[in-house]
């Protein structure tokens, strides 16, 4: 039979290579790996062992021992499509997946490494797990406690300034967990990219200290509660218009601080809140450090548990009120006073005028003298 009957057709021009290469070479041996068909149809795999016998009188060939290697083929086809999809995997992660030996040293990693660090693959292998932070003192001491805390415990986790090939710096979250792979311990875990993180946080910050100045400056009174009746947060205006500080204030319940007479109202306004329900322009009075009390007016918005509400001390305006009214009360009775004493004093005036006319009409009527009657008629006219 002709060998080349017996081969794959996708390796005889490889094994005629083969052949002419041993014919050349008399007394040498060669190993190659060829397939053979079977007589059933299917191809078996060979690991051919041939030597160059032709010089040999008594034998004159290429002696050939053939041995069947097929199912290590297939274990190790079965194995490269196994880590295939094991790269595959491991490399679709969007992080930096990563293995490192016992001693801190890179042994695998996915291509996001090698993207988002600028090194390459033979420059990775081998990096120290400290090598990215060398940079930063800090960043190192983090980042060694990270891992030691993973081989010691199992698993642990640090956040790093990680710095690239081309000085690039990034925050990273890296996880930690410990293998053991017959008998030799590693490192594997995930760093993952926090800049957006890290700007959200600080943004989160800025915004926050922003509304922590406008709570603590403003000169109205601010306070959140709870519609259980409690002074969660407020700001230090309320310290300077009860002269409680704000530990004696926060925590305790604002209906400690009312006035009795005012009770009534502000459950009143609180039941509104509870129904979720903005209540506007209330005013109450509240308890200062020293017993006296303070006017105050509110206005109040709920969310849920909590009441938002803003508000200010009204009390000058209210004494100002107050004094307005008096003043306005004592005009009208110092009005009607007035009116009283002219009423009086006309009644006391009139009163013997009327007499007068009356008697010098009747003498108008009894006086015979003209100039008499010219004189009680001027009387009459003046009175």
């Amino acid at each position: 039979m002709d060998w080349r009957d017996r081969s794959h057709p996708d390796d005889i021009k490889t094994l005629e290579n083969n052949r002419a290469t041993m014919i050349a070479q008399l007394g040498k041996t060669f190993t190659f790996v060829s397939r053979r068909r079977h007589k059933d149809g299917s191809w078996r795999w060979m690991e051919n062992t041939a030597r160059n016998l032709l010089d040999d009188p008594s034998v004159r060939a290429l002696v050939v021992n053939f041995h069947d290697i097929t199912e290590r083929k297939n274990a190790e086809e079965a194995l490269k499509e196994e880590r295939t999809f094991t790269d595959a995997v491991f490399d679709s992660v969007p992080g930096l997946l990563y293995l490192y030996d016992e001693d801190g040293y890179l042994r695998r990693w996915n291509k996001k490494h090698e993207t988002l660090t600028g090194y390459s693959g033979d420059e990775l292998f081998g990096m120290h797990v400290l090598d990215w932070f060398l940079h930063d003192k800090h960043e190192t001491a983090v980042v060694k406690a990270g891992v030691d805390q993973a081989f010691q415990e199992g698993h642990g986790s640090a956040e790093g300034i990680l710095m690239s090939k081309n000085g690039d710096k990034t925050p990273y979250y890296f996880t930690a967990t410990l293998l053991e792979i017959k008998g030799k311990k590693y490192m594997t875990g995930i760093g993952i990219d926090i800049t957006e993180r890290k700007q959200a946080v600080e943004a989160l910050r800025q915004r926050t200290e922003e509304l922590d100045r406008f709570f603590s400056i403003n000169l109205d009174l601010l306070c959140i509660a709870d519609t259980d009746g409690t002074f969660r947060r407020l700001n230090r205006a309320w310290e300077i218009t009860l002269g409680y500080g704000l530990s004696e204030l926060e925590g305790r319940r604002f209906l400690d601080f009312v006035h009795p007479d005012d009770m009534a109202a502000t459950l009143e306004a609180i039941s509104k809140l509870s129904e979720q329900e903005t209540v506007w322009n209330f005013v109450n009075r509240y308890r200062c450090k020293d017993g006296s009390y303070r006017w105050i007016e509110w206005i109040s918005a709920p969310s849920g548990t909590f009441i938002y509400a803003a508000a200010r001390d009204i009390t000058e305006r209210k004494q100002a009120e107050e004094a307005l009214l008096r003043a306005k009360e004592a005009a009208e009775a110092a009005t009607r006073a007035k009116s009283n004493f002219l009423a009086n004093m006309s009644h006391e005036i009139r009163t013997p005028m009327n007499a007068i006319i009356g008697l010098s009409r009747l003498a108008l009527k009894r006086s015979p003298s003209v100039k008499q009657q010219d004189y009680l008629n001027n009387i009459v006219f003046y009175l």
